[in-house]
């Protein structure tokens, strides 16, 4: 996505789920010679080719407007970029996904669909924002190029669950039986 921003010249949005993968994008940017800009909280930069906007401070940006921010969003930037776009079907993506007028736009995502079979309401609902898929990479071939950690699955026994069988309350329930189990 970032060679894409270099080679086009275009004003691009990078919409990220949260800080860390905006500082994470940023440095990359950087790296590559392509100066991008931040977009969470207060912090508004969208003087760069290049913006990086965490989810929730774009979705409360679409709400406010302003004339800056509309400016941008409606008419200077021209491609809307979309990683683990799957999130796409929430509030706070699909709003602010609908309230850019970029011409082009991608999304990315390593489980895109909520089914490989049917489309559901949701996977119809990114294809809206983003387009159809134009291509797929299975994870072999990432992990051939060195590109994709290759997964070691390891079962453990668990003889002694913390989980008390009888209470089926999720709240208890996945604390209890997954993260402290």
């Amino acid at each position: 996505m970032i060679a894409f921003a270099k080679l086009s010249g275009l004003k691009v949005l990078i919409l990220v789920t949260g800080l860390k993968s905006m500082v994470g994008t940023i440095r990359r940017c950087e790296k590559y010679g392509v100066e991008a800009g931040a977009f969470y909280g207060e912090q508004q930069d969208t003087t760069k080719q290049i913006t990086v906007a965490v989810d929730d401070s774009l979705y409360n940006a679409c709400k406010k407007g302003g004339r800056a921010f509309q400016k941008f969003a409606k008419h200077e930037c021209q491609v809307l970029i979309m990683d683990e776009c799957h999130h796409l079907p929430a509030a706070t993506w699909s709003i602010s996904a609908a309230y850019f007028e970029a011409l082009y736009r991608f999304g990315f995502s390593g489980s895109p669909f909520a089914s490989q079979e049917d489309l559901e309401y949701s996977d119809m609902q990114l294809i809206g924002l983003t387009g159809e898929v134009i291509a797929q990479v299975p994870a072999w071939y990432l992990i051939e190029q060195g590109l994709l950690a290759r997964p070691i699955v390891t079962m453990i026994e668990c003889r002694y669950p913390k989980l008390f069988s009888g209470n089926t309350n999720w709240r208890y329930c996945y604390p209890q039986g997954i993260v402290q189990n």
